[in-house]
C-alpha cells in the first residue's frame, strides 16, 4: 500500500481533523474530547492488529479505538478478530460514532474491542483451516503436508492464500503455494512443500488470508509441530518408466514407476507404503486386482488423496534384500507434475 494510504496524527481531536474520503479511528470518546491520536485510513484497505499497531495505533485493554468517523463515500467495517477474523461491526458512509461504548458487543461493548478495520463493506463467511498435526520428514526429504479449508458458508471464495511462518527456519524451509478458490458449502486441501534442513523441532504457522471485503468469522491461523530426523532406516527410490492413454479419447493417463523398498538394518516382513496423490488421481485398480496376492489397498486409511498399500505374506525387505515394486497411477491428464510421487512413506506394522 502507498505511504500515505494509512497515516497517524499525534495528539489531535476532533471530526475536523479527519480528511474528505478518509476513515478516521479516534483513541478517546468524543474524537478525543480527551486528546489522543487519530489513524487516517484511505479507502479499500483491510489491516489486522500487528498492521494497525505498526503504524503507532496501539490497540487492546485501555487502548485502541473508541470513536470513529467515517469521511467516505461506502461503508466501512470495524472487526474484533486480530486476523480479520471475528464479529463485525458496520460503519455507513458519512457516519460519526462519539462513543463505541454505545455498541454492546457480547456482554461488553466496542470500545477499545477493535483489532482489524476494512475501510469497506464486507461479505461475512465461515472458513475453517485445519492442518496436518505433529507431522515428521527427514533431512533433505521434500514432503507435502496438508492444509484443509473449509467453507461453511452458502459463498465461494475466490483468491484465498496461506501465508506460512517457521519459527525455526534453521530446521525446515517451506515453499509458497498460489491462490486458490474455496467452493460454497465445500473446502479444498493444500499440500505446502517443506523441505527438512536440520535435526529437531519447531512450530509451522499456516495463516489464512481472504480478499479484501471478506470477513472470516472462523478461524484464520492454525500452528502445527514439525519434527525433522535422520533419513529414516526404511526408504523407497522411485523412477518414472513410462506414461500412457488410459483410453484414447479420454483425458485420463496411466503414470508407471518402478519403486525399490530399501531396509538399512533389519529385515522386514510386514509393511506399508504410503503415498499421497492430487485430486481425482488414484492407484490403477487393475494393478491391484493383478497384485492382490501380495499387496493390498487399505481403503479406510486412504481417504483424502493419502494412499496406503499394505504387504501381505512374503516378500521380507532386509539390509541386502531390497523389494522392487512396479506401480500404475491414474491421473486425470497428463503432466510433468506427476513424473514424481509424492510423500513416499515405508514403514514396518507390527
Amino acid at each position: 500500500m502507498a505511504d500515505q494510504d494509512i497515516y497517524l496524527i499525534k495528539k489531535s481531536s476532533g471530526v475536523d481533523n479527519c480528511p474528505d474520503g478518509k476513515l478516521c479511528l479516534f483513541t478517546n470518546v468524543g474524537f478525543n474530547k480527551v486528546v489522543g491520536d487519530i489513524l487516517v485510513i484511505s479507502p479499500d484497505i483491510q489491516v489486522d492488529q500487528a498492521q494497525l499497531e505498526s503504524y503507532g495505533f496501539i490497540l487492546g485493554e485501555g487502548g485502541g479505538v473508541s470513536s470513529v468517523v467515517n469521511n467516505m463515500s461506502q461503508a466501512a467495517t470495524l472487526v474484533s478478530g486480530i486476523y480479520l477474523d471475528g464479529q463485525t461491526l458496520a460503519v455507513s458512509a458519512g457516519k460519526e460514532i462519539s462513543s463505541l461504548y454505545d455498541y454492546p458487543l457480547g456482554s461488553n461493548s466496542w470500545n477499545d474491542a477493535v483489532r482489524s478495520v476494512v475501510s469497506a463493506p464486507v461479505n461475512e463467511v465461515n472458513l475453517v483451516i485445519l492442518a496436518e498435526s505433529d507431522f515428521s520428514v527427514g533431512i533433505d526429504e521434500r514432503y507435502l503436508f496438508k492444509c484443509k479449508i473449509e467453507n461453511n458458508s452458502a459463498t465461494t471464495v475466490e483468491n484465498v492464500t496461506i501465508n506460512v511462518t517457521i519459527n525455526n527456519t534453521d530446521i525446515i524451509s517451506v515453499s509458497t503455494v498460489p491462490a486458490v478458490t474455496v467452493p460454497a458449502n465445500s473446502s479444498v486441501i493444500l499440500r505446502i512443500p517443506v523441505t527438512g534442513k536440520a535435526v529437531g523441532s519447531t512450530e509451522l504457522v499456516c495463516r489464512l488470508h481472504a480478499p479484501i471485503g471478506v470477513i472470516n468469522t472462523g478461524n484464520n491461523v492454525v500452528t502445527t509441530l514439525v519434527h525433522v530426523t535422520e533419513p529414516k532406516p526404511l526408504q523407497v527410490t522411485q523412477q518414472l518408466m513410462s506414461h500412457w492413454k488410459l483410453v484414447w479419447d479420454q483425458p485420463e493417463y496411466i503414470y508407471s514407476y518402478h519403486l525399490v523398498l530399501t531396509s538399512r538394518d533389519e529385515q522386514v516382513s510386514s509393511w506399508e507404503l504410503s503415498f499421497v496423490l492430487p485430486e481425482s488421481a488414484e492407484v490403477s485398480p487393475d494393478w491391484l486386482k493383478t497384485n492382490a496376492n501380495w499387496i493390498i489397498l487399505n481403503i479406510e486409511k486412504s481417504v483424502e488423496g493419502h494412499v496406503y498399500l499394505e504387504s501381505r505374506a512374503g516378500h521380507i525387505i532386509g539390509p541386502n534384500q531390497d523389494v522392487p515394486l512396479d506401480i500404475q497411477i491414474i491421473y486425470p491428464g497428463e503432466s510433468s507434475d506427476y513424473d514424481v510421487i509424492n510423500n513416499l512413506r515405508l514403514e514396518q506394522l507390527s
